[in-house]
């Protein structure tokens, strides 16, 4: 699927008291703080490309599953609305 984000893998990294996350292509974001949460936030941001692509693998994935139960509806569409939110458009 076709990304307008920038492309992965991100990472984390620190800089005195300022914790950011940055990929092969330069910064993605940075803000002051190096504690536990702010790292956490951090950890979480950095996998985003990641954690879409797996959604859109498994998207496709469970698109393909025949005889669709109540709960493989229930992950497609969850699925689809956590892609919609990350790329800002609608799936076909």
């Amino acid at each position: 699927m076709k990304t307008t984000h920038t492309p992965g893998p991100w990472r984390v990294t620190h800089t005195g008291a300022h914790v950011g996350v940055e990929c092969e292509l330069g910064s993605i974001c940075y803000y002051i703080g190096n504690g536990a949460e702010d790292n956490s936030n951090a950890r979480l941001i950095a996998s985003a490309p990641a954690l879409l692509a797996a959604l859109e693998t498994a998207w496709m994935a469970l698109g393909g599953v025949v005889h669709r139960n109540e709960c493989i509806q229930h992950a497609m569409e969850k699925c689809q609305e956590a892609i919609e939110q990350a790329r800002g458009e609608k799936l076909p």
